[in-house]
């Protein structure tokens, strides 16, 4: 009645305000838009292939596209994918078989290409010095798998502990310097800050009680004064930590004292 007008919408809550009759209107066609839906999808559903297909090339010859197989095609994807994937059991096996394997590879790497003193090396083996004692760590200070593998290490052997490796280490030191006749000696390594400091203070304090002159020098091959005092010794025990010194340190250390002239009395690993 009134012509063409291009009508914009603002929004719902002031047709509501302004006008009731709108609002309905409005609903009414919703619903009808709705109805028709229903029936259209209803009748398609009732369809044999030959009037699916005709239908198909229907809307093609007229140039309109169906939208309802496509959202209809859209909510069966959705239904068909699973909002909580399973796990397959054979691939959670397969990848602690693998990490299994590759960590095994990683240590036996580690092992083979290590570069540092160990504990269960024997330095009479491998550098013809006496080994005077093994000083181990606090069984309570080690992890269970720690204590684990020490169990292994030490099958069918005796066990000591730390304070029982000291008291050895002490005594071996006392007999030696005693049969050497030596009263000044040096307890010497490379590194000792790294946890062997404190056996060194541990075994320099009983020997004093026996009267023996101790030296703790560190980092003999690194320290020029280190180096100078190492002079004055009679004897030098080297005190070595696993893990921390490598193997080319205490040759140089045997190379020095050999040039020196001053006796090894033999090596005390640290755990």
């Amino acid at each position: 009645r009134l012509g063409s007008h291009e009508l914009v919408l603002l929004s719902e809550v002031s047709g509501n305000i302004m006008n009731m009759d709108v609002m309905n209107q409005q609903t009414a066609y919703r619903n009808l838009i709705y109805g028709l839906e229903t029936t259209i999808a209803a009748a398609k559903a009732a369809f044999s292939e030959d009037q699916k297909q005709y239908y198909t090339l229907l809307m093609k010859e007229n140039g309109l596209e169906d939208t309802t197989d496509a959202e209809q095609s859209i909510v069966e994807e959705e239904q068909l994918v699973p909002e909580n994937p399973a796990v397959s059991k054979k691939y959670v096996v397969l990848g602690a078989v693998l990490f299994a394997f590759i960590y095994a590879a990683v240590l036996c790497m580690g092992y083979i290409f290590n570069s540092r003193i160990r504990v269960n090396d024997g330095l009479q083996d491998l550098y013809g010095i006496p080994q005077i004692g093994v000083v181990v760590k606090d069984s309570k200070k080690k992890l269970f798998l720690d204590r684990w593998v020490n169990g292994l290490r030490h099958y069918g052997k005796r066990e000591f502990t730390a304070e029982q490796s000291m008291e050895l280490a002490f005594a071996a030191i006392k007999i030696a310097a005693a049969k050497n006749g030596q009263n000044n000696i040096c307890l010497m390594g490379c590194n000792l800050g790294a946890g062997a400091d404190k056996v060194c203070e541990g075994l320099k304090a009983a020997l004093e009680k026996e009267g023996l002159s101790v030296t703790i020098l560190n980092n003999v091959l690194y320290d020029a004064e280190a180096m100078e005092k190492v002079s004055a010794a009679q004897g030098a025990v080297l005190v070595e930590k696993a893990g921390s010194t490598l193997y080319n340190e205490i040759v140089a250390e045997l190379e020095l004292l050999k040039r020196l002239e001053i006796p090894v009395l033999g090596g005390i690993t640290v755990e």
